[in-house]
């Protein structure tokens, strides 16, 4: 065995083709889990971007009809002669602590 011979035995000799074949569709297979796996782990990434896109789609969408609703409020309102502040109010509340006795 560790001199070779058996590599030149009629029965190795008969059978070769069906090693060489054995060995093709083994590498085939890894090669075809290789290609999966990484298809696998493409898909996992991309279905991570695409539940991001949509929660900002869906908090983008949130703010827009927001805006909408206050446009028509607005709107609304100043037919009723109501104005509506476009800047934010800047008034301080002072409070005087009163002694106790």
């Amino acid at each position: 065995m560790f001199d070779g011979g058996f590599l030149t035995s009629d029965l190795v000799l008969k059978n070769l083709s069906f090693v060489f074949l054995f060995a093709f569709f083994f590498t085939f297979y890894i090669a075809i889990r290789y290609r999966t796996e990484s298809t696998i782990k493409q898909i996992g990434i991309t279905t991570a971007k695409i539940e991001r896109l949509q929660d900002k789609a869906s908090e983008q969408r949130s703010l827009w009809q927001q805006t909408t609703l206050m446009i028509e409020v607005a709107d609304k309102l100043q037919a009723t002669g109501v104005k509506i502040p476009t800047e934010p109010i800047k008034q301080r509340i002072i409070i005087k602590k009163e002694e106790h006795e």
